[in-house]
C-alpha cells in the first residue's frame, strides 16, 4: 500500500479525516442520529395558575421538589431538578427597574402577554411521557419547542 501524500509540515493531502461523515452517505437517516439534538427545551404557559399554585400542582403530579429563587432580573421563580432535567416556573411579569417611567410591566415573554406563568423544561432528550402528563393538566398550554 502506498503511503499517503503529504504536503507542508507533513499534513495529509487529499484525505478526509477519519471522523468526518460522508456527505453522500447512502443512509441519511443514520447521519441524522449522529447529529441529533442533545438538548430539548419546551415552554408551557398558564393564565389560570400562579407561580406557587403551579409549583404545588407539579409537585403532586410529577413528584418534583421545587426551590424558590429570587433574582433582580427574573423576580421570584421556582426551579426543580430531577432525572428528566431542569424545570422552572417563571412569572411573566418581571420586576420593574427603579427608573421605569411607564406603567407597563416588563414581560419574560412579551409575545405571550396573556400568559401569567411559564413552565420551562430543559431535558437532554424529548420525553413524550412527561409531555403527555403535562398536557393532562387543566390550564397548561404548550407554547414553544426548541431542540439544539
Amino acid at each position: 500500500m502506498a503511503p499517503a501524500a503529504t504536503g507542508k509540515a507533513g499534513q495529509n493531502v487529499g484525505r478526509k479525516p477519519l471522523h468526518a461523515p460522508r456527505r453522500d452517505s447512502a443512509h441519511p437517516e443514520l447521519l441524522r442520529h449522529i447529529v441529533a439534538p442533545v438538548t430539548d427545551y419546551d415552554v408551557y404557559g398558564t393564565h389560570t395558575h400562579t407561580t406557587s399554585e403551579l409549583a404545588r400542582l407539579l409537585t403532586g403530579h410529577l413528584g418534583l421538589a421545587f426551590t424558590e429563587r429570587a433574582s433582580d432580573y427574573r423576580g421570584v421563580y421556582q426551579v426543580a431538578y430531577d432525572a428528566r432535567g431542569r424545570i422552572e416556573i417563571q412569572p411573566n411579569a418581571l420586576p420593574r427597574d427603579a427608573g421605569d417611567q411607564d406603567d407597563q410591566d416588563d414581560l419574560w415573554w412579551p409575545e405571550h402577554r396573556t400568559v401569567q406563568v411559564f413552565l420551562e423544561i430543559t431535558t437532554p432528550h424529548r420525553d413524550p411521557t412527561l409531555h403527555r402528563r403535562l398536557g393532562s393538566l387543566t390550564g397548561l398550554v404548550h407554547l414553544h419547542h426548541e431542540a439544539w
